[in-house]
């Protein structure tokens, strides 16, 4: 269990030079994310608006310990974080204290890779495929179970995310009378420099 000071996240705040205002306890910590409908003492939320903030969500803030919330005013019982973009600000102290360490560079055992294209400081995550006509640019880091079949060239800095699937058969079809035939992909996929592609997308 993670035990995060409020000052350690307010001195990141300002070494981000992310604008805040803080009212409330610096000494007091957190130890888990919550949900603002589901808090446990020792927790950060975050809420866009004071529309979120119901009789029961301003109840159940008052009856926990070490509230930390990021909101676009004080409010009333929580250790509050008050900025003009509490989502950036929330998922901002996310990533710098809750996110997985990040990956070494290297291809995992379990993967497949076929292609000799490969830049500099690239992972390839356990059970992926990789072709033979990909070429992969540096710093691109593709995450456990992705398939990339076609020839395919991925710009340096890009994340593709477990499960992706690429250069298979797409969504499109033709039609010979009434009968639907998958349309052919032979001319491949070029994928851009610094993209991010989600958890299974095709």
């Amino acid at each position: 269990m993670k035990r995060i000071n409020n000052a350690d996240i307010l001195n990141f705040l300002t070494r981000e030079n992310i604008a805040h205002d803080f009212a409330g306890d610096e000494t007091a910590h957190i130890d888990n994310v919550a949900n603002i409908k589901d808090l446990r003492d020792n927790s950060l939320s975050w809420v866009k608006n004071s529309t979120y903030l119901t009789k029961n969500v301003q109840e159940d803030i008052c009856r926990r310990e070490n509230i930390l919330l990021v909101a676009p005013e004080p409010i009333s019982g929580a250790n509050t974080i008050v900025t003009d973009n509490p989502k950036r600000v929330f998922f901002g102290i996310l990533n710098e204290f809750f996110a997985a360490p990040a990956v070494a560079p290297g291809i995992a055992k379990s993967a497949e890779v076929l292609t000799k294209r490969i830049g500099k400081n690239v992972t390839v995550g356990a059970h992926c495929f990789i072709g033979e006509d990909v070429e992969i640019g540096d710093d691109v880091i593709i995450h456990h179970n992705v398939t990339i079949e076609c020839p395919c060239k991925i710009g340096k800095g890009t994340e593709i995310f477990s499960g992706a699937v690429i250069g298979t058969c797409g969504y499109g079809y033709y039609k010979d009378g009434k009968i639907p035939i998958r349309e052919p992909h032979y001319m491949g996929v070029i994928i851009g420099e610094n993209v991010d592609i989600g958890a299974n997308t095709c």
